[in-house]
């Protein structure tokens, strides 16, 4: 299939891998490491991180406590749904804001 045009996916879900071959009339390929890119990705989020908010992960993961709660924002006309993630009570994570008036960011660690 030398020169034919191809796509390719990161993960392999077999009804939307055709889908995609369907929708976009070629072969798609699936990468055989995909489900590795997620951790790939974080693991470069992670070197990129100043020093200054580096911090040894902690393995004690029984212990945690994770739970959300979901934000409506009413500061602009989209009423964006916030989802919260908090882990022992602080703030670790947020998404579903469209603008930057709805972010809500984890606080700041001081050293």
């Amino acid at each position: 299939m030398i020169g034919l045009p191809r796509a390719l996916m990161t993960y392999r879900l077999g009804a939307k891998w055709r889908a995609f071959e369907d929708e976009l009339g070629m072969e798609v390929l699936v990468d055989a490491d995909g489900h590795l890119m997620g951790a790939f990705g974080a693991a470069l989020l992670a070197a990129d991180a100043p020093e200054s908010q580096r911090r040894p992960f902690a393995w004690d993961v029984d212990d945690f406590e994770f739970r959300t709660r979901e934000v409506v924002c009413g500061r602009c006309a989209n009423h964006c749904e916030v989802v919260c993630v908090y882990r022992d009570d602080e703030l670790i994570d947020s998404w579903g804001n469209r603008c930057d008036r709805g972010a809500v960011r984890p606080r700041a660690r001081v050293a």
